[in-house]
C-alpha cells in the first residue's frame, strides 16, 4: 500500500511539473502575471502602489492610506510579496504605471541584494509542506487561481506581533546578504523615464534594518550599501529614502522585518516625508 501511495505521489508531481511547462496552462502563470492579472480587474485603480519584497510587506498595511492630513483617504495597494525577484518587481512596477497609478512606492532592499532560498511561499499551509515550494505554489494556483492572489496581496504575518531579541539563532538562520551581480539602475532608469511620460510619481526607499542585525553583518557590508544608495540616487536624479539605517530591536519581529509597533513608525515618518514635515 505504502509502495501505491509514493507511486501515485510521484506521479501527480510529474504530472504538475510537465503541466508548468506546457504553453499556455493555467498553472504555468507566476505569481507575477497573477497579481498584474488581479491589478488590471481592479475598478478604481488603487492611487498609490507599493511593490517590493518581503521587507515591504511588513512595513506597509494592505491597503495604506498615505493622504495628507485633512485630505480624504487614498486608495492604497500593497503588492509586495516574499520570495520575489528583482524582474518580478520591474514588471510590477511597469503594469502599475501603464494601469494609471497615481504614485509608486518602490522598496530597493532586495533589488541590491539576495535573500537565502525561499522555502515558504506566502500563503503555504502545511498540507504541501513536504512539496518543493514552485510545485506548491503552481498547485495553488490552479486551484485557487486569482482568488489566491488576493488573498495573498491581503497577508498579514503573525510574526507582526512578534518582537525580536537579537537571537543569534535567528540571524544565523538568515545567510548575510550577498550582492546582486546585476545591478538594477538600468531598470530603475528606464522605469522612472516611463512613469514621467504617464504622469506618475515614483518614490524609492530602503527599509531599516535591527540594530542587532546590523551589527552581526558587520559595518562594510551596511557601507557598501549606502554607497549603492547614493550611487542609485545620483543617477536617477533623486533621493532613495531611508527613515534610518537601522531601529532597535523592539520594533522587529525577527532580524529584518518590522513588527507592527515598527510598521506604524515606519508609516507615520513616511507620511511625515511625503507631506513635507521635518
Amino acid at each position: 500500500m505504502a509502495v501505491i501511495w509514493i507511486s501515485a505521489g510521484l506521479g501527480v508531481a510529474a504530472l504538475f511539473s510537465g503541466l508548468s511547462y506546457f504553453p499556455g496552462s493555467d498553472i504555468a502563470k507566476s505569481r507575477t502575471a497573477r497579481t498584474i492579472e488581479m491589478l488590471r480587474g481592479l475598478d478604481p485603480m488603487p492611487r498609490d502602489i507599493v511593490v517590493g519584497s518581503s521587507m515591504a510587506q511588513r512595513a506597509f498595511p494592505p491597503h495604506p492610506n498615505l493622504a495628507a492630513p485633512g485630505q480624504p483617504p487614498r486608495r492604497g495597494l500593497r503588492l509586495a510579496m516574499s520570495c520575489v525577484e528583482p524582474k518580478d518587481i520591474y514588471q510590477l512596477i511597469d503594469a502599475a504605471i501603464e494601469l494609471g497609478a497615481e504614485r509608486i512606492f518602490v522598496g530597493v532592499n532586495h533589488l541590491f541584494y539576495g535573500i537565502a532560498p525561499c522555502e515558504k511561499i506566502i500563503g503555504d499551509t502545511q498540507g504541501f509542506a513536504g512539496f518543493g515550494p514552485r510545485l506548491r505554489s503552481q498547485i495553488k494556483w490552479l486551484v485557487r487561481g486569482t482568488s489566491w492572489v488576493r488573498a495573498t496581496m491581503a497577508y498579514e504575518s503573525p510574526w507582526l506581533d512578534r518582537t525580536f531579541k537579537g537571537e543569534r539563532a535567528l540571524m544565523e538562520k538568515e545567510a548575510p546578504p550577498a550582492f546582486r551581480a546585476s545591478d538594477p539602475t538600468p531598470h530603475l532608469v528606464r522605469l522612472l523615464e516611463k512613469a514621467s511620460r504617464h504622469g506618475t510619481e515614483v518614490h524609492l526607499f530602503a527599509v531599516p534594518r535591527s540594530d542587532s542585525w546590523l551589527r552581526y553583518i558587520g559595518a562594510r557590508q551596511e557601507a557598501d550599501f549606502g554607497a549603492r544608495l547614493e550611487a542609485l540616487s545620483r543617477v536617477v536624479g533623486r533621493p532613495v529614502w531611508r527613515v534610518a539605517v537601522s531601529w532597535p530591536d523592539h520594533l522587529f519581529a525577527d532580524p529584518g522585518h518590522v513588527n507592527r509597533t515598527g510598521r506604524a513608525r515606519f508609516m507615520d515618518a513616511l507620511r511625515e516625508m511625503l507631506n513635507g514635515v521635518s
